[in-house]
């Protein structure tokens, strides 16, 4: 009989999607191990339908819920910074093994395990068993193991920035890059169903693409223009060259670290960006190739898979 995971998450296109989709690519990998079920108080169709397409799903009014809903001897993942000291301090009377996602948090207290894919955390966690740093990242399993078929035929600008909605600074990169190049094929990933507010002339848009499309529009791009992310990590797992800018301090100081690391190249804040900034980091000096095939060897699923069986 599998072990219980119980997966405590929201997700929407008002608050983004990152949390729910790097919980959905961790269950990927621990699905054949454990029977899992996601817990939301969100309840929109496709976030369902993604859920029950692997695992079980629990909708709740109220964290009491949740609470009273949880197997004694389980595990319970917790991703969002939504939740308080108190939270985590009422799971842990509860008998279970308490795992918490984090990235720009740093904490530890009633917790059994941290996993942190932002580079050179591991300092800041004591009394804990952390998986730190991007060797852990929890990144979809298509995404990781999916050929690359395109290598010779990649061109033109793939464009990421965020969940949330950023329809002026979208426009006004896709304006800085038609001053570079006229010419170029540019793409638009977004979650933000109102796409008519970016304009159109010269864009190809792609709203709320699965795993399989999203690694297609990786690949055949020459060069990704993207925040820091799952969106960088989904793209170094691909081996390819990524302009990283930031939406928020959390974000800046994970594309300073991954351009120290040589992983890519940082433009600092997109709301900042310019025409020399866009140039100068086009030229990608920061990137060594041999770096990012060494971090994201696509061996990170499993390693966590080893971690969550010995707990």
């Amino acid at each position: 009989m599998k072990k219980e995971i119980y997966i405590r998450v929201d997700g929407d296109a008002e608050t983004g999607w990152g949390h729910f989709f790097r919980c959905l690519a961790l269950a990927e990998f621990l699905e054949s191990h454990f029977e899992i079920t996601f817990v939301c108080q969100k309840n929109n169709p496709d976030l369902i339908r993604r859920i029950s397409e692997k695992c079980n799903f629990l909708k709740i009014e109220k964290e009491t819920d949740f609470f009273n809903s949880i197997k004694e001897k389980s595990l319970v993942v917790v991703d969002g910074y939504k939740f308080n000291s108190s939270f985590f301090q009422k799971l842990k009377t509860l008998n279970v093994k308490v795992i918490c996602i984090q990235d720009i948090e740093h904490f530890s207290h009633n917790l059994d395990l941290v996993i942190n894919h932002l580079p050179n955390v591991g300092k800041y966690y004591k009394n804990v068993n952390v998986l730190a740093g991007p060797r852990y990242a929890i990144i979809r399993k298509k995404i990781l193991k999916w050929p690359n078929t395109s290598k010779k035929t990649e061109e033109g600008y793939l464009i990421s920035l965020g969940g949330t909605k950023n329809y002026d600074l979208i426009n006004h990169v896709v304006n800085l890059i038609k001053q570079i190049d006229k010419k170029t094929t540019i793409r638009i990933l977004t979650t933000q169903k109102n796409c008519e507010k970016i304009n159109p002339e010269g864009v190809d848009i792609y709203f709320n693409q699965d795993e399989e499309a999203i690694i297609k529009l990786i690949d055949k791009s020459a060069f990704c223009l993207i925040t820091s992310g799952m969106i960088s990590y989904e793209v170094l797992a691909r081996n390819k060259r990524a302009v990283v800018g930031a939406l928020n301090e959390g974000q800046a100081k994970i594309a300073e670290e991954f351009k120290q690391m040589g992983l890519v190249e940082s433009v600092g804040f997109w709301e900042d960006i310019n025409l020399e900034k866009l140039k100068r980091a086009l030229s990608l000096n920061a990137i060594k190739p041999e770096e990012i095939k060494k971090i994201f060897d696509g061996k990170s699923g499993d390693r966590l898979i080893e971690k969550f069986l010995q707990l």
